[in-house]
Parts: structure tokens; C-alpha cells; sequence
């Protein structure tokens, strides 16, 4: 009788996904009893978000295995060309943070944001704890400077703000929280190759629930 298991993919994004709803669940229980609702709104929506790909991916493995059939594996990364990235954020930390986050990755090049003329760049990655009036300013600025879609890294997101972002071509937001795991890679290199959302698309959950 064959056994069949996950495939390795699989079985990392399961424990991926399960980490960062642990992630997420613990910063709303630190923040729960804020008087600001909107301090949880971003979170709560992408809760739902990682669940729901969780449930995906555990149904597709038991369907497999009912079946006794393998899944091709997803195609590994280094099969395509080099994504050029641009970190950017007003905030130092954050700014240090993308770059390490970013830095020695296989098929991304971080390039800088200083140089005339600009750099060639494919996609640009912003940070921010929250999005506030010199976020927006530099989130323009960095709009007239790059064609070239974005990916934000924030906590927090006023209902009002979803425009401004899609204005300045922001394509894929992620939690801070979901950085330090592939994900944020997995995003960058995406939205800078083929400019789509690998995943849970929290922006489009956003704008569903505002």
C-alpha cells in the first residue's frame, strides 16, 4: 500500500502559516484593549486571511493522500531572472531591518535609493509602524521617483488610507510581524517578477472589509 505525505513545500508552509497565526494572535492580545479599533482591524482581517490558507493547504494534503496520488512540487526559486529591490522607510530601524531581511537572498538584488539618475528598479519595500502623514509624503515621493510597484510592511492602516496606497501603486501589504518570516521574501520577488500577490492578499481582504 503507497503512503503518501506532504510534499516538503506543503508540510513548510503549514508550519509557516501556523507561526505566524501564533504571531498575529499575540500581538492582538496585546493590543486588545485599546480604545483605537482600528489599531486591530488590519490584523484581525489578516487572522482570518492565514486561517483560510491554512484551511487550503491541510484540505489539499488529506485529498491527496485519499487519493494516493503526489503534487508536483512548486517551482524552486533561481529559475527565473534577478528581482531588483528598494528598500525604503522613514524610520532607521525599519529601514535596517528590510535590509537584512532582504540582503543575500537568492534571485533578488537590493539596490540603493540614493544615485542620479535612479536606479533600475523592479519593485519597492516600504516599512512602517504606521501610516501617517511623512509616510504618505515619502510613499509619493518614492511613487514620481520609481515605476515600479510596491510592497508595504506596516501594523497599522486607516480605512481611508487604502486609496493613497493604490495611488502609489502599492500592490501587497504585509503585517510586520509576517517580515521576519519567507513570506515577505516570497512577496517581494513575486510582485517585483510577475506583479502578483503570492498567497493570502491582505490588501483585497482590506478593501473587502472596509
Amino acid at each position: 500500500m503507497k503512503t503518501v505525505r506532504a510534499t516538503p513545500d506543503e508540510a513548510w508552509e503549514l508550519r509557516s502559516l501556523e507561526s505566524e497565526i501564533t504571531d498575529v494572535r499575540r500581538y492582538i492580545l496585546r493590543h486588545r484593549s485599546s480604545s483605537d479599533s482600528e489599531k486591530l482591524w488590519m490584523q484581525l482581517v489578516w487572522s482570518d486571511l492565514l486561517l483560510d490558507r491554512w484551511s487550503v493547504v491541510d484540505r489539499r494534503i488529506r485529498d491527496l493522500v485519499s487519493l494516493g496520488q503526489d503534487e508536483p512540487g512548486a517551482v524552486a526559486p533561481g529559475s527565473g531572472r534577478s528581482v531588483r529591490a528598494l528598500p525604503n522607510a522613514v524610520e532607521p530601524l525599519s529601514l535596517a531591518g528590510l535590509d537584512a531581511c532582504l540582503q543575500g537572498v537568492p534571485d533578488l538584488v537590493v539596490v540603493p535609493a540614493s544615485g542620479k539618475p535612479p536606479a533600475r528598479v523592479d519593485v519597492c519595500v516600504h516599512a512602517t509602524e504606521q501610516v501617517d502623514a511623512d509616510f504618505v509624503q515619502a510613499l509619493r515621493v518614492s511613487a514620481g521617483r520609481f515605476d515600479a510597484p510596491a510592497v508595504l510592511v506596516t501594523n497599522r492602516i486607516g480605512k481611508a488610507d487604502l486609496d493613497v496606497l493604490s495611488s502609489c501603486r502599492v500592490l501587497a501589504v504585509l503585517p510586520r510581524v509576517a517580515a521576519s518570516s519567507g513570506r515577505l521574501v516570497d512577496t517581494v520577488r513575486a510582485v517585483g517578477a510577475d506583479r502578483r500577490v503570492p498567497g493570502p492578499d491582505l490588501l483585497a481582504g482590506l478593501r473587502e472589509h472596509r
